[in-house]
């Protein structure tokens, strides 16, 4: 099964642009993930079978083990439906990280499928130092 994302960033007057797929947008440590699920199998045979898509991040230097930030069920088997799912990412204040997101569809026997490519966020709760006089 192949699903897609890409990026999209709103942060106060930061604002990206970003494929028709999929968007992430932060608040705070809250991270949001939109994504179109996916209508083909791997194989390219229509999808007959989905049963979720799992959200995921990667904090690299703090832990490089994949965590699960939500699951967003199907839409309809046969996929294709817009889906979101909310991430709340453990960059406290006076921390600021790169942030690798992914996602996956998974169907009704537990086949999972690729991970899309990797979306890096920065999420930035560092004040910078104070300016010298």
């Amino acid at each position: 099964m192949r699903t897609a994302l890409a990026v999209c960033v709103c942060m106060s007057a930061l604002v990206g642009v970003c494929d028709v797929f999929a968007s992430v947008t932060i608040e705070g440590a809250m991270v949001r993930l939109d994504m179109t699920e996916p209508t083909t199998n791997s194989d390219g045979t229509p999808l007959k079978d989905l049963k979720e898509t799992v959200g995921l991040y990667v904090i690299p230097g703090q832990n490089e083990a994949e965590a699960e930030c939500g699951r967003a069920p199907a839409t309809a088997v046969t996929g294709g439906g817009a889906v979101t799912i909310i991430c709340e990412v453990p960059v406290g204040s006076n921390q600021e990280a790169d942030v690798k997101f992914r996602a996956r569809a998974i169907d009704l026997v537990g086949n999972e499928s690729m991970s899309t490519p990797d979306v890096i966020l920065r999420i930035d709760h560092l004040p910078p130092g104070a300016p010298s006089l």
